[in-house]
């Protein structure tokens, strides 16, 4: 019954869910960085398109059961409902599975804060030619300080929303305006050209 009436939401509200999702579909782009270090580079688009595809299976997943498991107006109520959601689950031996959750998913997020770290001292290398191993002292205790600002729930929301923001521009915006300048700058070339 949650999920009825089906086709409800307007255009409006499809491109404003697009663009709340886009903080948790980002990442595609670390495929540019990574792709040079490719051993076969013939079957990378294949795997990178796989895995995105995996990706948005798991989330279209987690969402349609999160959809059916909540009501509207306590979907709207919680605060982060899937994590909630796993509450619910009860073993005679274990207290709080959800725990148990937190640490797998943290297996999942650190070897994407590796990669991004690596891409960051990587770029940090190439424009300031520093080792990589200072870059990553520094990036290190950058990190380190920014997480001792964060102290509230509403804090790490403001900072969801403001990359939220960040991410869509980077990940959907500038690439199209790229390859609108680019289509004009090869056309204004071509009529040089003749």
């Amino acid at each position: 019954m949650h999920f009825l009436p089906i086709f409800e939401a307007s255009p409006h509200n499809l491109l404003q869910g697009m663009y709340e999702m886009s903080f948790s579909l980002t990442g595609f782009e670390i495929l540019y960085f990574l792709y040079p270090y490719a051993g076969t580079k013939k079957t990378v688009h294949r795997y990178a398109q796989f895995a995105i595809f995996l990706t948005n299976v798991v989330y279209l997943y987690t969402i349609t059961i999160t959809i059916g498991f909540y009501s509207d107006e306590s979907l709207l109520r919680t605060i982060w409902p899937t994590l909630n959601l796993f509450k619910s689950v009860n073993f005679p031996f274990l207290e709080q599975f959800e725990v148990v959750l937190i640490c797998m998913m943290m297996l999942v997020l650190l070897p994407n804060m590796s990669t991004l770290v690596w891409v960051v001292t990587k770029g940090l290398k190439e424009i300031f030619t520093i080792k990589q191993t200072t870059a990553l002292y520094i990036v290190g205790i950058v990190m380190f300080f920014i997480t001792l600002f964060f102290k509230s729930r509403a804090q790490i929301g403001d900072y969801t929303e403001f990359f939220n923001t960040v991410t869509f521009i980077a990940s959907f915006i500038y690439p199209v305006v790229l390859f609108v300048a680019t289509l004009l700058i090869q056309a204004i070339r071509r009529r040089r050209a003749i």
